[in-house]
């Protein structure tokens, strides 16, 4: 731990460098970079508070569920979420608008000493939750030097993390062993914990499992619906491609125009997991028609392709779709939190390289819950399979909703163990 806690303090010049790499490639939101160097861009305010962290957008819809749990049981309390990406900033600062003073958003500080001490200074939490895979170990180091209770939820933990963090603690880089309470998110993510901490690991179920529905716009919907169903196209066909990477539009692309050989007037909906890839994924579509939602273009009897460039829509899309690739899947990502668009009521159709979900995965595979594909001509086949046939649609999805119900208290279990 000495050696990292000097280690990031050398080399603090160059991560200053990187942040402001990273606002030039609009990935920092440059008038609020003081908070990444431990600076609070609000006051603290009076009384307890209680620090959350997760990095990106499934964790933090994730851990809006927890986060509600413990404004309920614990009035008094303030939350701090710290988020560390511009998409889960945005998301979560609408969707904290109804807990008003109750819940401050801030960017996370980088894991440099001093940086990590200036914060806790300013913040003082009584208690430090951190979500899924983020272990930062200045942070965590610091926060059980001073008596603040340390817990991960929904812990999660890939073979190959397993494996780099079983030989750092051989060689004496504990840092597990910092957290008061691990719960993990599956009984294999238990299993490999319990190897890398004597901490207590409990397993209370996926939290993903439980996080309440995706929002969405009413009109918003009719709206689309509208433009679909045009008088020319009353039958029209559609299906949705969700949460994509780079290198998966291309799949998605070449997927549309072998099945438009067969449904001549079909629509794609195409929702880039990072929306500031728009032009990178227009690029790829030269010699088709599309409409761009972040330039409000209507979906035309014409248009081929719909790129829902929007943050925070994907409830919407859901919604409008009974069937749903959803990405990261194909792209070596690990995937992407297939419980949202199952509680929407979508089948869903998923790459082979989900290991952040291998767990559920194996659940609806089990149950034929859900349609596995490796390739692009797989992909051509299934969605045309489920095009043709909306039984099979539904019946996926009710077999998914099956096995994705849980008993509604696993927030309630963690407050309840952590408090």
């Amino acid at each position: 731990m000495f050696f990292y806690r000097i280690t990031s303090v050398l080399i603090l010049p160059f991560l200053v460098l990187y942040l402001f790499l990273r606002i030039k490639k609009g990935k920092e939101d440059k008038n609020r970079i003081k908070e990444r160097f431990g600076f609070s861009s609000v006051k603290r305010p009076q009384g307890d508070v209680v620090w959350i962290h997760a990095v990106s957008v499934g964790e933090t819809n994730s851990s809006l569920i927890l986060l509600d749990e413990i404004l309920k049981t614990h009035p008094k309390d303030t939350i701090l979420f710290t988020t560390t990406t511009l998409t889960s900033a945005a998301i979560l600062s609408e969707k904290i608008k109804i807990y008003k003073s109750r819940v401050i958003h801030q960017f996370l500080p980088i894991d440099s000493y001093f940086v990590v001490k200036r914060f806790f200074n300013f913040w003082q939490p009584k208690m430090a939750i951190f979500v899924e895979s983020e272990i930062w170990p200045n942070l965590i180091n610091q926060a059980r030097k001073r008596n603040i209770k340390t817990v991960l939820v929904n812990a999660r933990m890939s073979e190959n993390s397993f494996k780099k963090w079983l030989f750092a603690r051989k060689i004496g880089f504990k840092i597990f062993d910092n957290f008061d309470v691990i719960f993990a998110q599956s009984i294999m993510d238990q299993q490999r914990l319990k190897k890398l901490s004597h901490q207590e690991i409990l397993f209370f179920g996926n939290l993903k499992s439980e996080a309440t529905n995706l929002t969405f716009d009413e009109k918003e919907l009719k709206k689309i619906l509208d433009q679909i169903s045009h008088e020319d196209a009353s039958h029209r066909k559609f299906w949705l491609a969700a949460s994509t990477h780079k290198g998966e539009e291309e799949i998605i692309i070449a997927a549309h125009k072998k099945l438009k050989k067969e449904f001549p007037d079909l629509l794609t909906i195409l929702v880039p997991r990072h929306p500031n890839r728009a032009a990178e994924i227009k690029e790829l579509m030269s010699d088709i028609k599309f409409s761009q939602r972040s330039a409000n273009e209507q979906i035309s009897p014409q248009t081929e392709i719909y790129l829902a460039d929007t943050l925070g829509e994907l409830g919407l899309f859901y919604r409008l779709n009974k069937m749903a690739f959803i990405g990261g899947s194909f792209a070596d990502v690990g995937g992407h939190n297939p419980f949202e668009a199952i509680k929407l009521g979508c089948a869903i159709i998923s790459g082979r390289h989900v290991f952040n979900f291998r767990e559920i995965y194996a659940a609806l595979e089990e149950k034929m819950a859900y349609f596995l594909v490796e390739s692009e001509a797989d992909l051509v086949l299934v969605v045309k399979r489920l095009l043709l046939d909306q039984k099979i649609v539904k019946d996926t999805s009710n077999n998914a909703t099956k096995v994705i119900e849980s008993d509604g208290k696993i927030s309630e279990k963690i407050v309840r163990k952590i408090f």
